[in-house]
């Protein structure tokens, strides 16, 4: 299972070059949708981590809040706005792999490890997931 490498490889490959006269989404949002795709695939790769959805609900929430207060409506992002670049994603997919001293190729175990922290932690991504107990 190289799931989680696969996708820090290339997270989100969104979209075209510039959708034509479209505005960038701005980074904060750019952030959230990070932090829930990686939470998704570190929830999905990782035995002993799950989705937290009231984590996810309330992320969700906050970012849509954050757009609003931008004078932006959920329903209008996609008129307002160009689809995200992958490269947007770059400097974000840098900082938690450096954060966790991983790599691209590094073990889904690796990986599962940095989930673990980021949950202990309660960073942006932690409050999206939740441990699992192991049963016997």
């Amino acid at each position: 299972m190289r799931g989680v490498a696969i996708l820090l490889a290339g997270l989100i490959a969104s979209g075209e070059a510039s959708a034509q006269g479209k505005a960038p989404y701005p980074d904060v949002f750019v952030e959230k949708i990070f932090e829930e795709d990686l939470a998704a695939v570190l929830a999905q790769t990782c035995p002993l981590l799950a989705t937290n959805f009231p984590g996810l609900e309330r992320h969700r929430s906050s970012a849509i809040a954050e757009m609003s207060d931008r004078g932006h409506h959920a329903r209008s992002f996609a008129e307002h706005f160009a689809p995200i670049q992958p490269e947007r994603f770059t400097p974000l997919r840098q900082a938690f792999l450096g954060k966790h001293s991983l790599t691209a190729h590094s073990a889904d175990a690796a990986f599962c490890e940095a989930g673990a922290v980021e949950v202990s932690e309660r960073s942006a991504i932690g409050l999206l997931l939740m441990p699992v107990k192991e049963t016997d």
